[in-house]
């Protein structure tokens, strides 16, 4: 019933919420196997690599975060006709369902870029300076599949979602291309 109000304070109970669904991580030490994940991934978070506790509430903070990039992108655009913050709870729940994604996962933090890349894809419909968030949807598509490489799928989806936001020009598509390269680029050096 909290959670069928949209107030800051409810928003801020998702933390604790977070932290009791990821409770049984405290008590036993999973630690994650950063040979089977992505190389951008081993690279980016091999700091916390055998230190199964700052991965838990690494991945706590960061499932919370998403939670409520979430709620907003729901909240912001929409969505649904009554405004809660089920959106951000559902999240959590399922992604704590499976005992693999608990802690820090390689999904987790593909996830979390395709939330951006979402937060990006939706304004195009209404602003008409759309530059800086078409070039940003193919870089957090692109992004997101260096973290989980079946998340490549996004950088079709980019040209899905201008087709259908937007009338397609050449010179959008370019934009977005030039956004893809760039994730390219700057992972590549």
């Amino acid at each position: 019933e909290l959670f069928r109000q949209n107030h800051f304070f409810n928003s801020l109970l998702l933390l604790p919420y977070s932290v009791l669904l990821a409770i049984d991580g405290f008590f036993i030490a999973d630690k994650i196997d950063f040979d089977l994940a992505s190389p951008m991934f081993s690279l980016t978070f091999s700091w916390l690599e055998g230190n199964s506790l700052g991965q838990l509430i690494f991945g706590i903070i960061f499932l919370f975060i998403q939670a409520v990039l979430i709620n907003r992108l729901v909240i912001s655009h929409r969505m649904s006709r009554v405004i809660t913050l089920i959106p951000g709870l559902a999240y959590l729940l399922l992604m704590n369902a499976l005992p693999e994604t608990r802690g820090l996962h390689q999904v987790m933090m593909a996830n979390f870029l395709a939330i951006l890349f979402l937060l990006n894809c939706f304004p195009i419909l209404r602003l008409y300076n759309t530059e800086k968030n078409i070039f940003n949807m193919g870089f957090w598509a692109a992004m997101s599949g260096f973290y989980f490489p079946s998340y490549f799928m996004l950088i079709i989806l980019v040209l899905i979602a201008m087709s259908i936001l937007r009338s397609l020009s050449l010179k959008e598509i370019g934009q977005a291309v030039t956004g893809i390269v760039t994730a390219f680029i700057l992972v590549g050096t």
